[in-house]
C-alpha cells in the first residue's frame, strides 16, 4: 500500500459523517440479524426454514461485527477480515482476533 493510499484510509476514517453512517449500517446489519434469530426461536419444528434463517442471522452478526472491527480495531487485520468476510477457512498457524460471536441479547 502506498502512503497516498495510506493518508487517504485515514482521511476517509477522520470524516465523522462517513463514520457515523458506518456505524448505522453495522448496527442496522446487526439488528437484521437479531431479528432473524429471534424469528427462527419462534419455529418450533426443526425445519430447513429454521436452519435457514438462523443461519443468515448469524452471518449478518459476523459481518456487523467485521465492519466495526474494520473501523476501529487496530488489533484486527486485513487477513483478518479477509478470511472472515470472504468465508476463508484459516490455516491452523492463523487464528483471527475477532470473536465468531457474542453473547445474544
Amino acid at each position: 500500500m502506498t502512503i497516498a493510499r495510506v493518508a487517504d484510509n485515514r482521511r476517509l476514517l477522520e470524516d465523522r459523517t462517513r463514520m457515523g453512517l458506518c456505524i448505522e449500517a453495522a448496527y442496522e446489519i446487526d439488528e437484521w440479524a437479531y431479528k432473524l434469530a429471534e424469528a427462527a426461536a419462534s419455529i418450533e419444528e426443526p425445519c430447513g426454514l429454521r436452519y435457514t434463517l438462523r443461519g443468515m442471522g448469524d452471518r449478518l452478526h459476523t459481518l456487523a461485527t467485521a465492519v466495526m472491527a474494520g473501523i476501529d480495531d487496530e488489533m484486527v487485520t486485513t487477513g483478518d477480515l479477509r478470511r472472515i468476510v470472504l468465508v476463508e477457512m484459516p490455516t491452523p498457524t492463523q487464528t483471527p482476533q475477532l470473536a465468531k460471536s457474542e453473547d445474544r441479547r
